[in-house]
Formats: C-alpha cells, sequence, structure tokens
C-alpha cells in the first residue's frame, strides 16, 4: 500500500472514480480497466 506523496520503489497507488455507463455497468467497467492494462476493476 502506498499513501499520496510517498514515493517506494515499485509502489503504485490508483484513484479512480466513474459515472454514467461505467458506475452503473461492470461489464463496461471491467471492459474498461481490461483495454488499460489495470486488471478486472473488480478488486
Amino acid at each position: 500500500m502506498t499513501l499520496r506523496g510517498v514515493r517506494s520503489r515499485g509502489s503504485v497507488t490508483v484513484t479512480s472514480a466513474f459515472a454514467g455507463s461505467l458506475r452503473d455497468d461492470p461489464n463496461g467497467r471491467a471492459e474498461f480497466f481490461a483495454l488499460a492494462g489495470m486488471g478486472t476493476g473488480a478488486d
């Protein structure tokens, strides 16, 4: 886990907010994350 402003080797911080169909459609959200290379978004 990382905190904002803290740089640590091998760490990644992702903040996301969804609106519209990405917020309401889990399949669309999973497709977006897959295309963005971020896994499924189900974590």
